[in-house]
Parts: C-alpha cells; sequence; structure tokens
C-alpha cells in the first residue's frame, strides 16, 4: 500500500465537495443582494408615495 503523495492531486469526490460548497455560498450571496435590491425598490417606491 503507497502512502499519500503530494503529487496524487484532488479525488473526485473532493472535487465535488468543493463545487458544491462554491455553489451554495454563491446562490446565497445572490439571494441576499437580490432580496436587498428588492428591499430597496420597495423602500423607494413607498417612499414616493
Amino acid at each position: 500500500m503507497k502512502g499519500a503523495r503530494a503529487e496524487d492531486g484532488y479525488t473526485l469526490i473532493e472535487t465535488l465537495v468543493s463545487v458544491l460548497l462554491i455553489s451554495i455560498v454563491t446562490t446565497t450571496f445572490y439571494m441576499v443582494m437580490f432580496s436587498g435590491a428588492r428591499g430597496s425598490e420597495t423602500s423607494r417606491d413607498v417612499t414616493r408615495v
């Protein structure tokens, strides 16, 4: 049985987990930004009335 080497690289599972985590963080960020923009537009409309 060989020991782990630095040249072995990443496994498929590690890559998939990384992509999943990045997707969750990115989706959360865009949802927060979209919600903030929508709230800003709503408050601007209320202020005009």
